[in-house]
């Protein structure tokens, strides 16, 4: 729970913004959607309106497809997705209501009093969201839409020289974690074979220099039978001889 100032003059400003556009009917989802159905419906939607996939009407298809990546901006993320459902419930306009009318009474009298409340968000989710509605989209040929969108259409995003832009693929938290997490495995391995002056063999040289091992004990073993045969005979002969 958090204890703000909810400042009249700023309450209207954001209340100015275009809060009473219902996002959840731009995405056909209903306000109790999940975040998956959302997701889906962004996809789906995104697909069925993008320019590339309408070249006949893009102008009417371009002006869907902002309204489908507007909404899905504010309802695919969380804080966002709260501010929203705040800002379109009976009590965010009740507190409105009570503001609008102190800030009257406040003018008046000629004096200002500070008003509290306690309300479940933070403040800033509402700055944001304000700044985020009012800010004007200009779409043109590269759209801001994550690399997996480009490649159902056209291959991956491009830039102005026309080469295949790299930094735009999509990465989830998890994924760069990985990559990080491999990324410094390596580095460990590497600093390791620096350090090591006898390098450990791989398995399959192990095998060998076993097998060559035995293989050359079988030799000396052998050599040895022979000699130790030899030389009897030579005893054997040696006392027949002498006798």
């Amino acid at each position: 729970m958090l204890r703000i100032n909810c400042r009249p003059c700023i309450w209207k400003r954001y209340f100015a913004s275009k809060t009473a556009t219902d996002h959840y009917a731009t995405l056909e989802l209903k306000k109790d959607a999940t975040a998956k159905d959302i997701k889906a419906a962004f996809y789906k939607l995104s697909k069925k309106y993008h320019p590339d996939t309408n070249p006949i009407n893009s102008v009417g298809t371009s002006e869907k497809f902002q309204k489908v990546v507007e909404a899905y901006e504010i309802l695919g993320t969380e804080d966002k997705r709260k501010a929203y459902d705040y800002s379109r419930s009976p009590r965010y306009a009740a507190h409105l209501s009570v503001h609008t009318r102190e800030q009257s009474g406040h003018h008046s009298t000629g004096t200002r009093k500070k008003q509290y409340t306690d309300i479940d968000i933070d403040y800033k989710d509402f700055e944001h969201f304000q700044k985020m509605n009012r800010r004007k989209r200009v779409f043109h040929e590269h759209w801001d839409m994550p690399n997996e969108f480009s490649s159902s259409f056209a291959g991956s995003k491009r830039d102005e020289k026309g080469f295949a832009s790299s930094h735009h693929h999509y990465k989830d938290n998890l994924h760069t974690q990985r990559e990080k997490e491999e990324l410094r495995l390596y580095q460990e391995l590497e600093e390791a074979k620096k350090k090591c002056k006898h390098p450990l063999p791989t398995f399959e040289q192990l095998i060998r220099e076993e097998e060559n091992i035995r293989k050359q004990n079988q030799k000396k073993s052998a050599s040895i039978g022979v000699t130790l045969v030899v030389t009897l005979l030579a005893i054997a002969y040696a006392v027949t001889h002498m006798s």
